[in-house]
């Protein structure tokens, strides 16, 4: 039986982090160890990887940082889309030292969402502008006519009307 200490194994995995949409390639979404094996086998190069994700990405990949610590990042190679793409990213994380001892983890990654202002793409942005100088309804509040005494009156709001909550 081995007692703790004795077996190879990822340190702050399992784990959920975020990642905001869009975020550049090398964006850091979570920061783990490897605690090494009683034998103190080193990993070996290349090692700790993702093995596999759900859904099949390529978007993070595991950088060595120093000695046993290393850090998921983003890749750049996939666009991580709150409002198109998956949210949530499930990675397996696989680790191997040189006598063949490993471990195997999850780390679980959410897409958050950014504010950020629509944008049109394709013909929907050809026929958006289109619509925007050329309609004669959409006018600029310059093209509007000033409205008259009359009119000026009409919007006022009346001030005897009682206030109410709800």
């Amino acid at each position: 039986m081995l007692r703790v200490g004795e077996a190879l194994h990822l340190v702050h995995l399992p784990a959920t982090s975020n990642v905001a949409e869009n975020s550049p390639p090398g964006t850091t979404v979570h920061a783990f160890s490897v605690n090494l094996s009683a034998s103190l086998s080193p990993v070996i190069p290349g090692f700790p990887q993702i093995i596999n994700s759900s859904p099949l990405t390529e978007a993070f990949r595991v950088n060595w940082l120093s000695g046993t610590d290393f850090q998921v990042v983003t890749t750049g190679k996939e666009r991580l889309d709150f409002e198109t793409g998956p949210n949530i990213f499930d990675l397996q994380i696989y680790v191997r030292d040189d006598v063949g001892v490993t471990d195997l983890q999850v780390l679980t990654v959410q897409v958050t969402d950014v504010n950020e202002p629509p944008q049109f793409q394709g013909n929907l942005a050809k026929v958006a502008r289109g619509i925007l100088f050329r309609h004669p309804l959409l006018k600029t509040q310059q093209e509007l006519p000033c409205p008259s005494k009359g009119e000026r009156e009409l919007l006022k709001a009346p001030s005897n009307l009682a206030k109410t909550s709800i």
